[in-house]
């Protein structure tokens, strides 16, 4: 995203903030959805175009009197087509990162748009009006970059939205903490001062400088997503909205199945109902069920074989820890509380690494399986 897009997102949730509190009551929900669609209209009218029928469709399939499976089914596979499609023709650089970004926010709408259908077939929402289900789709904190927040909390707020001096407050603050995060943590003091540090000590070594990077490269994700993420929760905040939080000290967990429970939280928790859950109730069979998930998790980023490897890796990375904790817990609490704490230390560093060997090791295994 470049610097002038992420000026014109940062001046437009200030404005929208203020809309969103200053226009008459009875148009705040509309006068939010707005903001959000005139965003969009300014910086990708493809992406409005995408939403707006997205919203308008799946909110037709959601009121029917008489729910089918069938119809959310054949709602939800043209939406996903057009995304793996838009994602398949983003031609991908050496990591399997797409070159451009697809139309902006499509990652998180099309969640939002499938969360909403599934949900409505199972009945779960109380009775709510198309203005209320586009100020959900349209909010303008969470359209660039998520969380991926749910309707049914997002009405029980809009219902109950007041005035509140302390959130607006908080808000605020958490928007200075995510700008300090990005411009000061991620882009001076990582990719600036200590990339220079990194590239010395490196220098004469090139595994350890390829280590270097990786250890950059998972700190800069961390810095920047979780920044633009307190960006997105505190003008949410400001605007009388609580988003969900997307990052608890992932770096900190224990195994890799608490690393995926603090790591983009929206998104794995978007994962185990959606696909996880499912299909370990179809088939009773969690390894299957992680796989799927995570597969899932990976095609999400990017629709290329370098995505599938690195699902498959975590995947992986859930069925062995399973295995491992269900035959080591019943050991692991006879031991001293000094040998735990070191256990624990060796832990959190044995996951970090997992974490951050998965795009080298989905890197050359694709390389291996490219060159049979």
């Amino acid at each position: 995203m470049s610097a002038t897009a992420i000026g014109i997102i940062f001046a437009w949730l200030v404005a929208a903030a203020l809309i969103s509190w200053v226009c008459p009551e009875r148009w705040r929900t509309i006068g939010v959805a707005s903001c959000g669609a005139g965003l969009l209209a300014c910086l990708s009218p493809i992406s409005l175009a995408f939403l707006a029928a997205g919203t308008g469709v799946t909110y037709l399939v959601g009121r029917q009197k008489e729910r089918h499976k069938l119809a959310t089914v054949l709602t939800i596979v043209p939406i996903v087509a057009i995304y793996l499609l838009i994602l398949w023709l983003s031609p991908a650089d050496s990591s399997g990162v797409p070159s451009f970004l697809v139309p902006l926010g499509m990652s998180y709408y099309v969640l939002r748009l499938i969360h909403y259908l599934v949900e409505s077939e199972k009945g779960s929402f109380r009775a709510h009006t198309l203005a209320d289900y586009a100020c959900y789709q349209f909010l303008p904190a969470t359209i660039p970059v998520g969380p991926i927040h749910r309707f049914d909390q997002f009405l029980k707020e809009l219902r109950r939205r007041r005035w509140d001096p302390d959130l607006v407050s908080e808000g605020a603050s958490r928007v200075l903490a995510g700008a300090f995060k990005i411009i000061v943590l991620g882009n001076f003091v990582l990719n600036i001062e200590l990339a220079s540090s990194f590239e010395k000590l490196g220098a004469g070594s090139a595994a350890l400088s390829t280590y270097l990077d990786t250890i950059r490269y998972w700190l800069n994700i961390y810095l920047q997503f979780g920044g633009y993420s307190d960006l997105a929760i505190g003008f949410g905040a400001i605007m009388g909205f609580h988003l969900p939080e997307n990052f608890n000290w992932p770096f900190l967990a224990r195994n890799i199945g608490q690393f995926w429970r603090r790591w983009h939280m929206t998104l794995s928790g978007w994962c185990r109902d959606y696909i996880y859950m499912p299909v370990l109730a179809t088939w009773r069979k969690p390894a299957l069920a992680s796989s799927a998930a995570m597969v899932v998790l990976g095609l999400w980023h990017a629709v290329s074989f370098h995505y599938l490897i690195w699902g498959l890796y975590h995947a992986t990375g859930l069925i062995v820890w399973r295995r491992f904790d269900k035959y080591t817990s019943p050991l692991r609490e006879k031991l001293s509380v000094p040998v735990q704490n070191l256990w624990h230390g060796a832990a959190c560093v044995l996951t970090l690494h997992f974490v951050m060997f998965s795009y080298p090791v989905a890197n050359a295994l694709e390389h291996l399986v490219m060159r049979r």
